[in-house]
């Protein structure tokens, strides 16, 4: 096996190639605006593979006429909630599992307040031969509560407030987890020139380690299987 071989051969790869074996992970509580700071971010930078349920939950909650709106809900559309929310957790895992077969890049949406199941999930990740990232969209707690008020989905405010205070609790721990590799956004404010800049500075610092080949054996050794 010639490692610089297949190294270069990776550095020739196409665009749909690029960033595999590359997984971010995108974490922040409700309203924080994590699929906003992720398009700002990684838009355009690979074919990243995105694991939130949240997509799949809305479609099957607006495909059963049932409001996104929890004050809305009536006992048994609340029930009903339940369940599709389970449904659409369980209906993630055959696309994950092609996603991961073929080493995709893999972008995590998570509120990361489950510090646990997220290593847990980093370290499945690793296994394969995946270096990881984070990014820690933190919005302030009152900020985020008119936020989630304001979006078409609302998460009841009872259930917002814990979530805010689990993330808070854990967050060193990430620092630690994934050093230099870990970004901290305040999202709380508008985005101001200042702020662009700010995302343009991380882009380009996330676009340089997307574009750089896997340096783990395990994935040199997947890369040199493939051909």
């Amino acid at each position: 096996m010639n490692i610089n071989k297949i190294l270069e051969a990776y550095r020739l790869r196409d665009f749909k190639n690029r960033g595999i074996f590359k997984a971010v992970f995108m974490v922040g509580g409700p309203g924080s605006g994590k699929s906003l700071v992720s398009k700002k971010l990684l838009q355009g930078t690979a074919g990243w593979k995105r694991i939130n349920p949240d997509t799949l939950y809305e479609f099957l909650m607006k495909k059963e006429k049932i409001p996104l709106d929890y004050r809305k809900w009536t006992k048994a559309q609340k029930k009903r909630h339940e369940e599709l929310t389970a449904r659409a957790f369980s209906s993630m895992a055959p696309s994950l599992k092609i996603f991961l077969k073929n080493r995709l890049p893999i972008l995590v949406d998570r509120t990361g307040r489950d510090y646990a199941k997220t290593m847990q999930q980093k370290k499945k990740l690793e296994s394969l031969g995946y270096e990881t990232a984070m990014v820690f969209v933190d919005v302030k707690r009152k900020v985020a509560l008119k936020r989630n008020i304001e979006r078409e989905r609302k998460m009841q405010v009872k259930a917002a407030k814990p979530f805010d205070k689990a993330i808070r609790k854990v967050i060193s721990k990430y620092k630690t987890a994934f050093g230099n590799m870990f970004y901290h956004i305040d999202n709380s404010k508008p985005i101001t020139s200042e702020r662009e800049a700010e995302f343009q500075k991380i882009r380009e610092d996330l676009f340089r380690w997307i574009d750089s080949p896997p340096r783990s054996v395990i994935a040199v050794n997947w890369l040199d299987q493939q051909d």
